[in-house]
């Protein structure tokens, strides 16, 4: 092995081993300076669905112990729905603002199987829940939009 690849082996095993005073090491050992992130960097690496999916659980964990229940008011019938979580879907689906995923939850009063929608943003390495709605109830859409009557049509 050359005395260049030796070098370089050195400084990634120290790197490895040591962390930052290994870099700042192996600046002093090569004399040429080594790249770095800024302090505080964030991550360019995108958040996967199982982390997003982990963000939605504790969100509902966390109401959960601070409420009791989890709760949400249904804009269409206007009642208070009780719910627990059957299931968070495998997929994530990118929004401009983060991040979208359903779970399946169910009624507890009276069984409805509830399609929920959350949205999940990302601030400072540190996911949070910043919407949830109802999508479908038993396999329907379920939207206040569809409910509403459409406008009369307008005079001659």
């Amino acid at each position: 092995m050359s005395s260049t690849w030796s070098e370089v082996v050195v400084v990634v095993l120290m790197s490895l081993l040591l962390g930052p005073l290994a870099v700042q090491g192996a600046e002093e050992a090569t004399g040429e300076p080594m790249e770095r992130e800024p302090a505080g960097a964030v991550p360019s690496s995108e958040p996967s669905a199982e982390q997003v999916g982990h963000a939605i659980r504790a969100y509902i964990d966390e109401v959960q112990m601070d409420e009791g229940d989890f709760t949400m008011d249904d804009e269409v019938t206007g009642e208070l729905r009780t719910l627990e979580l059957v299931q968070v879907h495998e997929h994530a689906a990118a929004t401009a603002h983060g991040y979208t995923m359903c779970t399946d939850m169910r009624d507890v009063v009276n069984g409805d199987v509830v399609d929920v929608d959350f949205d999940v943003e990302w601030e400072g390495g540190e996911p949070f829940v910043i919407d949830a709605r109802i999508h479908k109830v038993n396999g329907r859409e379920h939207s206040a939009a569809e409910t509403e009557e459409p406008p009369l049509p307008l005079a001659d």
